[in-house]
């Protein structure tokens, strides 16, 4: 049954909200980034354990707790489930502010991954229910130009304040002991956060889209049993979608780990010469790739082209593949410029892989549909993001200033993968748009049973 959508302007404000909370993830994730050189020294760590801490420690219940999450916002408000979670990464990511080994860092990283665990999913299904498909892209892209607005943000947050920390000596804190100066960085990220959680109680839990009407009584939301064999009958669309997706943000979580240690080790330049020049390319070229990306896709399918979302990703992965070579220019400058249609290419899908989950999937399990591709995505991404280039410099290599043909293999693996999975995605995609009709147009306890391959 479809209910009346909410107001335009109130599904704008909710973007708006959510948009916050999106950008202290994504700042809470990339800081670390900046810190790798201090992790390093202080820590006494090696390359391949800083990018443990940045993708594997976060991802480890980050990706699995999703999956639970996601099969209780089917369920349950969506809007208190995000709420929390805000509140309980803030508080994680200032406890790393405290932490005074390794495995302490590591643990908290782990509190960080559980609390954001609550948002992308469960944002998701939210959104679908606040604008109808035709607008949906553009509404998705808007609310994903959260990470490229986050990511920069750090990047400024810690150029500004890393060199100045980093240079002044340990402090006590009562009951934890000495810890290092650059680590109050964690306490200035974190503790706003509280602020966003409290501000999402303004945010109304909308009806849901779409849900079967049975003698006049919402249909029950779906078992896990039943969001599996609607993933396996359409599993061609699944599996090309997923790890496109995947490989892409690979390389985006790969870039957004490295590339300011890229700017120190291969062309000698500090942490506040790549700063803000570097933050100021992600923000900007990234939101506006995610904004044309989205649009893009919405003028397609209201063409009826209905595999816009995926088009769009396709010819953006293919445009990657020559960009990948940018660590091998000569100069320092010309590696930033080429780093404008990188980041404006690699925003282009920042909403399209969501909106193609809601799009393809029934209102009944859309949280948990998106909380399987996350947990996918998550596994490739952001646990080997990060991990791929160390792994490269420390056990191939075995040198951290070959960290520039790390990223020359990584990006071309991640590119050329991404563009042969969603070509080849195609097809089954507008077979699985066909199919949701037909699955909608029968009692859920009579689904189709045609499946691809």
């Amino acid at each position: 049954m479809n209910h009346p959508y909410p107001s335009p302007r109130y599904a704008w404000y909710v973007v708006g909200v959510l948009m916050l909370a999106y950008i202290s993830s994504y700042v809470d994730r990339q800081i670390l980034s900046l810190l790798v050189e201090p992790l390093k020294h202080d820590f006494q760590l090696s390359d391949t354990e800083v990018g443990s801490l940045m993708g594997l420690s976060f991802v480890i219940f980050y990706a699995t707790a999703g999956i639970p999450i996601g099969r209780l916002a089917d369920r349950s408000s969506r809007r208190n489930i995000i709420a929390l979670g805000v509140f309980f990464w803030s508080v994680m990511t200032a406890l790393c502010g405290i932490a005074t080994s390794y495995s302490q860092l590591f643990m908290f990283r782990v509190g960080v991954g559980v609390g954001e665990a609550a948002l992308t999913a469960v944002a998701y299904s939210l959104l679908a229910d606040y604008f109808p498909k035709r607008k949906l892209s553009t509404a998705m892209s808007v609310f994903g130009v959260a990470y490229a607005v986050g990511s920069g943000l750090a990047i400024i947050i810690g150029a500004a304040l890393i060199q100045k920390l980093t240079q002044a000596p340990k402090y006590e804190l009562p009951f934890v002991g000495a810890v290092f100066a650059w680590q109050s960085l964690f306490f200035y990220i974190g503790l706003p956060g509280i602020l966003i959680a409290v501000l999402l109680l303004t945010v109304r839990e909308p009806a849901r889209q779409g849900i079967v009407l049975t003698k006049g009584i919402a249909s029950i939301p779906a078992t896990f049993g039943e969001v599996l064999r609607y993933i396996r009958a359409n599993r061609q669309t699944f599996l090309a979608h997923h790890l496109g997706y995947a490989l892409l943000m690979l390389l985006i979580y790969s870039y957004g780990a490295w590339i300011p240690s890229l700017f120190m080790r291969h062309y000698g330049w500090t942490t506040a010469q790549i700063g803000m020049q570097y933050s100021l390319i992600v923000i900007v070229c990234t939101s506006v790739g995610i904004l044309v990306g989205g649009r893009l896709a919405d003028m397609w399918r209201q063409k009826n082209v209905v595999d816009s979302n995926l088009r769009v990703m396709a010819w953006q992965s293919v445009a990657l593949i020559p960009l990948s070579l940018f660590p091998l220019l000569p100069t320092p400058e010309l590696a930033l410029a080429a780093l404008v249609p990188i980041y404006f290419c690699l925003g282009l899908s920042g909403g399209l892989g969501s909106a193609a989950i809601q799009e393809m999937t029934p209102n009944r399990f859309r949280a948990t549909a998106s909380a399987i591709y996350l947990f996918v995505n998550s596994l490739i991404s952001i646990a080997l993001g990060p991990l791929l280039p160390a792994l490269l410099t420390d056990k191939i290599f075995a040198d951290p200033t070959k960290l520039h043909y790390a990223l020359v293999i990584t990006g071309l693996l991640a590119s050329a993968g991404a563009a042969s999975l969603f070509w080849y995605g195609l097809r089954p995609y507008r077979a699985t748009l066909d199919y949701l009709e037909r699955y909608l147009a029968v009692p859920v306890d009579k689904v189709p049973v045609t499946e691809q391959g």
